[in-house]
C-alpha cells in the first residue's frame, strides 16, 4: 500500500504544481519568487508526469486496479496529455 500512496501523493502533486502553473500565466503574476520556482521546476515536473504515467501502467498491471493507482494514472495521463497538445500547438 506504501507504494499506491507515494504514486498517488507524487501525481497529486505533479498536477497541482501545473494548476499553479496555469493559475500564474492566466492572471499573469509577477513575482520574484514565483518566476524562481517555476524556472526551476518547470522542466522537472513536466519530466516526472509521463513517468508517473508510465510508473502508474506498470503498477496497474502488476497489482491490479487499485483506486489510488487509477487516480494516479488519470491525473497522470491528463497532465501528460495536455504538455504534448501544447508543445503540438506551439
Amino acid at each position: 500500500m506504501k507504494q499506491y500512496q507515494g504514486l498517488f501523493i507524487a501525481s497529486i502533486l505533479n498536477a497541482v504544481f501545473f494548476i499553479w502553473v496555469y493559475i500564474i500565466q492566466i492572471y499573469e503574476i509577477k513575482w520574484t519568487i514565483v518566476g524562481v520556482f517555476y524556472e526551476l521546476l518547470i522542466i522537472p515536473m513536466m519530466l516526472l508526469a509521463p513517468t508517473l504515467l508510465v510508473l502508474s501502467a506498470i503498477q496497474i498491471k502488476k497489482k491490479g486496479l487499485q483506486v489510488p493507482s487509477f487516480i494516479s494514472l488519470l491525473l497522470s495521463t491528463g497532465i501528460t496529455v495536455s504538455l504534448v497538445s501544447l508543445f503540438i500547438m506551439d
